[in-house]
């Protein structure tokens, strides 16, 4: 089952693909050339993942304040919200929650923490939720191309559909039914952002491809994302 949701870990060594023309003249690709020799190598590429969530926080001490950093070692943009979750004797500039969008491969100053009364003790705990992409993107009209070589294909799930579609992350979600070892293409080209390959759950996913799952995320230059889950 193939989902693909319109809008990270491989081995770092690639593995090797063929590609030829079928009978039909529809082009196939495989981890084995067909015994006729007609098939050519095909461009493919490893990945290597990063540990750890995609935004880190780091805390700077400047002596009459602390700065609270955000770092994103993504390839593309990343929605970021920080929050205090307890705090005594401290005051934040911004005012949390602080909203943020952190380019790519950058690292900013979302807010910085000061104690009113130096004569007291003072504590502080603070939280930073993410999210890959930037809510500003407006997507443009795109025709997107079967993101696998068939002609015909089954859809066990469309737009809002009842069994895991009813959500407005899902909403617009496809489930293809594919066989088993379908080389996966992508519909639309872009730039990688995430690929994830650490499935231990028991349902669909782990709480919407947020936690460990299956997936490949991918930017488009119009700023929208493609999700290919439940790989």
């Amino acid at each position: 089952l193939l989902a693909l949701l319109l809008l990270a870990t491989l081995p770092a060594e690639a593995a090797r693909f063929w590609r030829w023309q079928g009978e039909d003249g529809v082009t196939q690709y495989g981890d084995r050339p067909p015994p006729d020799g007609s098939a050519r190598p095909a461009e493919s590429f490893g990945y290597r993942r990063q540990s750890g969530p995609p935004v880190q926080l780091r805390v700077v001490d400047r002596g009459s304040h602390h700065e609270v950093h955000a770092g994103n070692r993504l390839p593309g943009p990343v929605q970021v919200e920080l929050r205090m979750r307890q705090g005594d004797n401290v005051t934040s500039v911004p005012h949390m929650p602080v909203q943020a969008v952190l380019p790519a491969r950058s690292e900013t100053v979302v807010a910085r923490l000061y104690v009113p009364d130096p004569r007291r003790g003072s504590a502080f705990d603070v939280v930073l939720d993410q999210m890959p992409g930037d809510p500003r993107a407006r997507p443009v009209d795109y025709e997107y191309r079967l993101p696998f070589e068939y002609g015909r294909i089954r859809v066990d799930q469309g737009f809002g559909g009842r069994y895991s579609h009813d959500d407005a992350q899902n909403r617009y979600a496809v489930d293809f039914a594919v066989p088993e070892g379908t080389p996966v293409l992508a519909a639309r080209e872009g730039v990688v952002l995430q690929v994830e390959s650490d499935f231990s759950g028991t349902g669909l996913d782990r709480e919407r491809y947020g936690g460990r799952a299956n997936y490949v995320r991918i930017l488009h230059a119009d700023g929208s994302m493609a999700l290919y889950a439940h790989l």
